[in-house]
């Protein structure tokens, strides 16, 4: 009987133990399973997390690189537009200058037509001194071309010494350039403008002067501004001219 409870007893001990080992291999194995399970949901959730940190970083370097982009654009956009502007501004300037250049090599164009800068001359007087059409520049003049033995002519003297005494005390003069030929003209000339009581200077002419203001008949009188611009010209004698017609002009230049 002791020995059927001996074995009892060590079977139910055997059994407790066997029981202890099942309970404690199970418990690990649900601490291990556990920990398995815990470190895959840890590993899932890192795999899961990373991608959509990727995905932020991801997204902000787009709208950076598009920003960037639009920038970019922008700043080629002004600078085209202000090239343009440059551009237009440098033709502009151009145009500008080449119409200066013109207009300026207009009003300076020498010539005998109206609006042509008279040209310039240098002509003995009646005393032998040099006398420049030029040295008049700054004073109203009148430029007429004609002869001690021209009709018109000599009807012309009266009002043009009249013009001469009433502008006297202004920036008007009158030039006579005598085409009279012969020897010792400065002697028969001198003799004629003392006769007649001539009040403005008389000079002796050149071919050269004739050709350049084209003179094909006489009187030929040319109106000359300040500025030594032909403002106008008659050919022949027309008394009204003298009467009405260049006083207004001359008054009309001499206040410019």
């Amino acid at each position: 009987m002791q020995r059927a409870n001996n074995s009892d007893n060590r079977f139910n001990g055997s059994r407790r133990h066997r029981s202890s080992c099942v309970n404690t291999c199970v418990t690990t194995r649900l601490h291990n399973m556990a920990a398995k399970i815990a470190s895959t949901d840890g590993g899932e959730s890192r795999r899961i997390k990373m991608p959509r940190e990727n995905s932020s970083i991801g997204k902000l370097v787009v709208i950076l690189l598009f920003f960037i982009l639009v920038a970019a654009f922008v700043v080629v956009q002004v600078a085209s537009h202000e090239a343009r502007i440059s551009h237009n501004s440098d033709e502009n300037v151009i145009a500008s200058t080449q119409q200066d250049v013109a207009q300026h090599a207009l009003d300076n164009a020498v010539g005998i037509d109206v609006g042509n800068v008279a040209p310039d001359f240098t002509l003995n007087n009646l005393y032998g001194t040099k006398v420049n059409l030029s040295d008049y520049m700054g004073t109203v003049v009148l430029l007429e071309f004609w002869a001690s033995w021209c009709l018109p002519c000599n009807e012309a003297i009266p009002p043009m010494k009249a013009l001469q005494g009433r502008y006297n005390d202004k920036d008007f003069i009158i030039v006579a350039v005598a085409l009279d030929e012969g020897t010792n003209m400065s002697d028969k000339l001198s003799k004629f403008v003392d006769e007649h009581e001539i009040n403005y200077p008389v000079l002796l002419h050149e071919e050269s002067v004739i050709k350049t203001y084209k003179v094909k008949s006489i009187p030929t009188t040319f109106i000359i501004d300040k500025h030594g611009r032909i403002a106008n010209k008659y050919i022949g004698l027309d008394e009204n001219n003298f009467a009405n017609a260049i006083p207004s002009q001359i008054e009309r230049l001499l206040q410019e």
